[in-house]
């Protein structure tokens, strides 16, 4: 994942260097050995369709998100590390996510 940072600092380098990053990044993700697993959410479809929850669509993009990835976890069989990465928002609605995460996390380690 390039972040916002990387990205603009690649507004600044020349064609050659950004073309050098960019093959070494596509390097890495060909060969790699990981799994992505992504969440959106169209916030106006949701609410149309699901009306508003009691839980933050952040919230229920993060439990799909460890939900998929616990499951993909038990299938492989392996021992493997996993890494969440998410976009940090502001510092009230990370920890929000981040007292989400740990509760939702404790669950699923209790099962």
């Amino acid at each position: 994942m390039i972040s916002a940072n990387v990205r603009r600092n690649f507004k600044s380098c020349s064609t050659g260097t950004e073309s050098k990053i960019l093959r070494r990044i596509n390097k890495i993700i060909n060969y790699a050995p990981y799994t992505i697993i992504a969440s959106a959410i169209q916030k106006d479809r949701f609410i149309d369709e699901f009306g508003k929850l009691q839980d933050d669509l952040y919230e229920v993009a993060l439990s799909f998100v460890v939900e998929q990835a616990t499951m993909a976890l038990k299938s492989s069989g392996e021992a493997t590390t996993l890494f969440i990465i998410i976009e940090k928002r502001g510092k009230k609605e990370d920890k929000q996510l981040d007292d989400h995460f740990k509760e939702y996390w404790a669950r699923v380690q209790a099962n």
